[in-house]
């Protein structure tokens, strides 16, 4: 796991803890007011303003909530992400890939047809 020179650079997201609208603050932090808005320090936003040339894995991306999404869509059409706190992130030195098991049905697994 030693991309861009730091194993710190991957950052793998199981969609699946993801799965409600109250994840979105798990990926951008949370607004002023609400418990925790000064510890953003795990977040995907501050994760990748730490380390900009990173990879994010987004792990069965079918099991994240459509507010979620659409967020992460954001990402995808603009190349940056804003924050809790009002801070613009640039992701446009980041690579981002998602897996999916949408699709794959049990007799993928047991090798019928």
């Amino acid at each position: 796991y030693d991309m861009f020179g730091n194993k710190d650079a991957i950052i793998r997201l199981d969609m699946s803890e993801y799965s409600d609208r109250t994840a979105v603050s798990k990926l951008i932090g949370t607004t002023a007011g609400y418990v925790g808005y000064d510890d953003n320090s795990n977040t995907l936003t501050e994760r990748v303003r730490r380390q900009p040339y990173s990879i994010v894995l987004l792990d069965e991306i079918e099991k994240a909530d459509p507010q979620v999404i659409t967020l992460l869509l954001q990402v995808l059409d603009d190349g940056r992400l804003t924050d809790g706190q009002g801070n613009t992130v640039n992701f446009k030195n980041t690579v981002i890939i998602a897996t999916s098991n949408a699709g794959f049905g049990n007799e993928a697994l047991t090798g019928d047809e």
